[in-house]
């Protein structure tokens, strides 16, 4: 497992793991995280569209991370979980079972700028992802996201990074339902 992919896991693993660690929205913090998928329903191998929005709710300025700028914009600070739900039937066969996973925003570069932006009152970033092509990457494992029912939610953390807010953040959850494609 190269290095970003264990960071990645181990961001959200620690906003998953501590509560103190891990705000979830609504608990006083300025900064909030919520993501919108164009829809709920999903079919393998086809695009899955997520908005990512992060906005300043306090009364003071924010400086955030916002993206890296390289060949293409990687959202280090994000990170997604899906993990399976029981609202839809499962395969009868085990090793087509979903599976939980996180995905991860950023992959090999060679030449990159992080991008702050600031946030006054009710201003916000917005970073549009497909999550089915950055499920496929090498760094999240290579492989489409399978059939099954999830929930979806995401994380924001930033650590040791200086003039810009730190701490970690979560999404509000969502359920998405990837099915074959119809016949």
């Amino acid at each position: 497992m190269n290095a970003r992919r264990t960071l990645c896991m181990a961001a959200f693993a620690g906003i998953v793991a501590a509560a103190a660690g891990a705000r979830a929205q609504g608990s006083g913090d300025p900064l909030r995280l919520r993501i919108e998928l164009r829809s709920s329903k999903a079919y393998t191998g086809e695009p899955i569209p997520l908005t990512i929005s992060l906005t300043n709710h306090g009364p003071e300025m924010l400086r955030v991370y916002s993206h890296v700028a390289t060949h293409e914009t990687h959202l280090d600070p994000f990170a997604a979980r899906l993990v399976p739900t029981s609202t839809c039937p499962l395969p009868s066969s085990l090793r087509d079972r979903p599976v939980a996973r996180t995905l991860c925003f950023s992959d090999a570069r060679d030449k990159s700028a992080p991008v702050y932006k600031n946030l006054r009152q009710g201003e916000f970033i917005r970073h549009r992802v497909d999550l089915q092509a950055w499920a496929s990457r090498a760094v999240n494992g290579g492989k489409p996201i399978m059939r099954g029912c999830y929930q979806l939610e995401m994380s924001y953390t930033v650590r040791g990074v200086k003039g810009v807010w730190n701490g970690s953040i979560r999404s509000q959850k969502l359920e998405l339902n990837i099915d074959r494609l119809p016949e």
